[in-house]
């Protein structure tokens, strides 16, 4: 192709779909087929007016000046490799090649060329787009699909719509087409994109650009097989150096390596360096449960899985070295991660920090600026070579669509590289400023700016003070409102709602326009889902600001208002905790977390203990859910201390009733009567009927997984002679409710059947689906118990399809393993051992079991182990052990033909 410079071109991506195996299987036949293939790719792609720009492998990669011409070349190509593989695997087949499954994928895009070399962002995204692909199908792109909007296609061509689809370059989610034609297969399987992997990584705003030798070096040295050089790697370096970002890349790149995922552990808005723990094994919904400590139910999920956890943002919870020489040392908060790292022989951490963890088996990844020229003297092709230069063209044309790097700008552009020593964040606080300044104002701006900080001397800055000095000047160049604005955002921890903030700072006439200002200048950054539009800044960002808003005289106001808003927020939805809209309802606390923390922070700053217990109160159920139990107690048992002069309330009473709950649900039994017992009394004391009949009520429950029957039926033949006084309708079902688990309990099935059936009405009159699930589940225990398998099937999978449209994830184990239970009394061995492993792992989320639970449990599986034997029992475990948590209940709900004896 003519014409050096920028260019906007279409691209052809192929390669062969199990290349390898046919290498391995078949290499005389390979070693002809592919010169075929070669051959043929390269006279089509030629006649179609396209270039081959590289190949590598069996992999093609081509340049043409109009997608038309490239899609004619993919659709001629891929017909001739669909027809050679239908006469290939023919039984009289007398063809010299293989059958090869080619993928192909076009995309289109802006690079700038100069002789044989093209340099652009396209080129690395068609690159990962053909890697999705399958053999035999052509992948397109929305850059494509555009531009062929009134083009007249090849005849019988169409396009079929994919859906949206995120690449592993961490992207927004975008469409993909995928091209039809008779003469070629049209039904494939899904795309496995990122949102078909087990992984949590975040889209990213800006493509990855660079670092090709750090991002290798990392996959080569935390790659799972044949075993990792290292099991924790820390990326240290200076805030702003783009040490998340290249974690994030790795974690993508490296998902086919890890089966079972790769997952983020945010702990930049952790202040609390004991809850390292909790926030690892929120991550992977696992909570505490009874008689099982959390890092054991941890380490008993993880054991078997293959994975790479990304801790990022480590630094602020470290502490100085007992060596009195200012050494970082890891609190026991991250010591976890050596916990964990004995216990999982196949977990890998990457972490990123400004300073090593100190951690035993820790290995330090130093990571530098982006590379940058000492001069501007070379040529455009050896500039763009250049990280910081090619991070700063994508950026500035971010800014100004019609930036481009030229001989005219590349001095300037090298000079500002140089001057903030290629520190990313730096450099997309530079590119900001073109909004308003030329790429020659900017240089000489930055220059002037860095020189006052240096006061003349050449030595050059630290590079975390090259940066200070950059957010110093981006701060100063906004005008008062967005000054002032910008501080006041700090008072929001991981970031807020469009309407949290609007209704927070609601004094700002013009925060709309103000918000876009801010993004406009890369000091905030803006998220966009269907369900709300989320503002957060980076950390580092953050820090600044909160140091500005600290001095701010209007800043305990803001604060206040901070705290009352989140406190209204959790207490104007907690019904949705308890209801249809549970799931949904759960993601928004989630979402909120960080800012729930702060909100109590700052009651406990203001010692206003009633808003304290207030808000406590309201997160009780969050915190119970997501399995944040050890973090829900401390906080009400801090909450309670503290409150303990005060005059009985109804806040005082629930936070002793939701500290009981807590002690239960983590089976921390000893301390359980303590705050049952004063929840009794506060509420008699406050004669308030309810309360009294309420507390009794889940004091009863607890009991019932001591096994302590008869107390437990006391306090609820108690509880049941208050609350008939009264038309508390949800304490009257969940009294009946707790009656029939006595009755369970006792061996009562018929008695606690009858029961249960009457408490289904009541949950569904009052639309209460967790406490349906429950009962449903127990209903299908009596009807095993009883004989009637067909029945307590039926139960079990209404009430297993009931928990997976709600999202109820911790009462997920308890349906699964009434499934393997009903396999092993069926004689279904092999499917009750698979469920039986399945169930066990979903258990780490949910309650505990009550004693009967646990005996029908152990007496099943024993059936089963003995009637499969220990290598059979051992390898129908391990596929349930393999099973995702989808596939295992899709398994489970599986009709199964074979009736029960």
């Amino acid at each position: 192709m003519e014409n050096d410079g920028y260019r906007y071109l279409a691209f052809l991506f192929t390669d062969i779909e199990k290349s390898s195996a046919l290498w391995e299987q078949h290499p005389d036949a390979m070693e002809r087929s592919l010169a075929w293939h070669d051959a043929l790719l390269s006279e089509i792609i030629e006649r179609h007016q396209g270039c081959v720009l590289s190949r590598e492998g069996d992999s093609f990669r081509a340049a043409f000046e109009h997608p038309l011409q490239a899609i004619s070349a993919a659709l001629e190509a891929q017909i001739a490799f669909v027809e050679n593989a239908k006469r290939s695997t023919e039984s009289n087949s007398t063809s010299p090649f293989l059958p090869l499954r080619v993928r192909m994928a076009l995309h289109c895009g802006e690079v700038y060329c100069q002789d044989e070399l093209f340099i652009g962002a396209c080129l690395q995204r068609g690159a990962l787009l053909v890697s999705l692909a399958f053999g035999e199908q052509i992948l397109l792109t929305r850059a494509i699909q555009e531009h062929l909007q009134g083009a007249l296609l090849p005849d019988e061509v169409s396009l079929l719509d994919l859906g949206l689809h995120r690449l592993k370059d961490l992207s927004q989610p975008e469409p993909l087409f995928q091209l039809c034609h008779p003469s070629l297969p049209v039904k494939f399987p899904p795309l496995v994109s990122l949102e078909a992997q087990k992984t949590n990584l975040p889209a990213q705003i800006t493509h990855f650009v660079g670092r090709e030798r750090e991002l290798e070096e990392l996959k080569q040295q935390l790659r799972p097989l044949p075993q990792p050089s290292h099991r924790l790697l820390t990326l240290t370096g200076p805030g702003g150096v783009g040490k998340t970002r290249l974690s994030l890349q790795v974690g993508a790149d490296l998902l086919d390596d890890f089966s079972d995922g790769v997952w983020v552990v945010e702990l930049a808005t952790l202040k609390t360096p004991q809850l390292v723990l909790n926030t690892i094994a929120s991550v992977f919904g696992i909570r505490e449960e009874a008689g099982q400590r959390l890092q054991d139910a941890l380490c008993d999920y993880l054991r078997p899985l293959r994975l790479l956890v990304i801790l990022d943002n480590c630094e602020h919870l470290l502490v100085p070295g007992a060596d009195g020489e200012g050494a970082a040392r890891s609190t026991m908060g991250l010591e976890w991660v050596e916990w964990i790292l004995a216990r999982c022989p196949q977990v890998v951490f990457l972490a990123t920090s400004r300073q090593p963890l100190g951690l035993a088996e820790e290995h330090i990844y130093p990571l530098s600026p982006l590379s940058f020229p000492e001069d501007a003297e070379v040529s455009l092709e050896q500039l763009l070579q250049y990280d910081a230069v090619r991070l700063f063209v994508e950026l500035a044309a971010h800014v100004q669509p019609s930036f481009r790097l030229q001989r005219s700008n590349a001095p300037h552009v090298v000079s500002i590289c140089q001057q903030v020593d290629g520190i990313p964040l730096a450099l997309e606080l530079a590119a900001a400023r073109l909004n308003i300044l030329s790429v020659v104002h900017l240089a000489e701006r930055l220059q002037q700016r860095l020189h006052l900080l240096r006061h003349g001397n050449r030595v050059a800055l630290p590079r975390q003070q090259t940066l200070r000095a950059l957010i110093d000047w981006s701060y100063e160049l906004l005008d008062e409102r967005e000054k002032l604005l910008f501080c006041r955002l700090a008072v929001f921890e991981g970031g807020a709602t469009f309407e949290a903030i609007t209704q927070i700072l609601d004094d700002e006439p013009q925060i709309t326009e103000l918000l876009s200002a801010l993004v406009a200048k890369s000091l905030l950054i803006c998220s966009v889902s269907e369900h709300a539009t989320r503002f957060h800044m980076l950390e580092i960002i953050r820090e600044y600001a909160w140091e500005k808003f600290i001095a701010l005289p209007e800043m305990e106001r803001v604060r206040e208002r901070h705290k009352e808003w989140y406190l209204n927020f959790a207490q104007s939805k907690l019904d949705g905790l308890y209801d249809e809209r549970t799931a949904e309802t759960l993601l928004l606390f989630d979402a909120e977390h960080a800012n729930f923390r702060a909100a109590l922070a700052w009651c406990v700053h203001q010692k206003n203990v009633i808003d304290e217990l207030r808000l406590v109160n309201a997160l009780q159920r969050f915190w119970l859910v997501r399995g944040h139990l050890s973090e829900g107690f401390m906080r009400l048992r801090e909450a309670l201390d503290r409150a303990k002069d005060t005059q009985p309330s109804e806040r005082r009473y629930k936070a002793y009733v939701n500290a009981g709950i807590q002690c239960w649900a983590s089976g921390n039994f000893s301390e359980m009567s303590f705050y049952f017992e004063h929840a009794i009394a506060e509420a008699r004391v406050l004669q308030h009927a309810t309360y009294t009949a309420t507390a009794l009520a889940n004091y009863a429950a607890a009991l019932i997984y001591c096994d302590q029957m008869e107390k437990a039926r006391a306090l609820l033949e108690e509880a049941y002679e208050i609350s008939s006084q009264g038309d508390d309708q949800e304490l009257k079902a969940a009294y009946l409710g707790y009656l029939a688990v006595v009755a369970k309990e006792e061996g009562n099935y018929a008695k606690a059947e009858l029961l249960s059936l009457e408490v289904r009405k009541e949950w569904e009159r009052l639309a209460n689906p967790l406490a349906l699930a429950s009962t449903i589940n127990n209903l299908g225990i009596c009807a095993r118990a009883q004989g009637d398998l067909a029945r307590a099937r039926a139960f079990a999978q209404e009430g297993l399809s009931l928990r997976r449209q709600i999202g109820d994830k911790h009462g997920f184990g308890w349906s699964l393993l009434a499934f393997a239970e009903l396999e092993a009394a069926c004689c279904r061995y092999d499917r009750a051992a698979r469920l039986f492993a399945a169930a066990e792992r979903a258990l780490v989320h949910g309650s505990p079991l009550t004693p009967s639970e646990k005996r029908d449990y152990e007496a099943h599986l024993k059936q089963t182990k003995e009637a499969l034997g220990a290598d059979l029992f051992a390898r129908y475990y391990r596929e349930g052990e393999a099973m995702p948590l989808g596939e295992a209940i899709a398994y489970a709900l599986e009709e199964n033909e074979t009736p029960c004896p």
